[in-house]
């Protein structure tokens, strides 16, 4: 029975530490836009280099395209990120 009761204890401290950190994860004041569009240029040129990097050593076709593939996403996301109207 003590076991039965550890393993509930347990079980119900990870459901309230997750449910705590989803509610954290949805809260809007801490999204700053600017820091999201600066964290994007920098994946943009890690992942740009990256790719010079593997084109220029013929890494294997599909790590090449799965980084092309990464950057067209990236410059997706940056692009609908620059857009966005500032909300402060």
């Amino acid at each position: 029975m003590p076991e039965a009761l550890a393993v509930f204890f347990v079980f119900v401290t990870v459901v309230v530490f997750y449910v705590a950190a989803w509610f954290r994860a949805r809260d809007p004041s801490l999204h700053d836009p600017q820091q999201e569009l600066a964290r994007l240029q920098q994946h943009a040129a890690w992942l740009t280099e990256r790719l010079r990097l593997a084109q220029r050593e013929n890494w294997d076709q599909r790590m090449v395209a799965t980084l092309s593939r990464e950057l067209g996403e990236t410059s997706l996301q940056l692009a609908r990120a620059s857009r966005e109207p500032p909300s402060r």
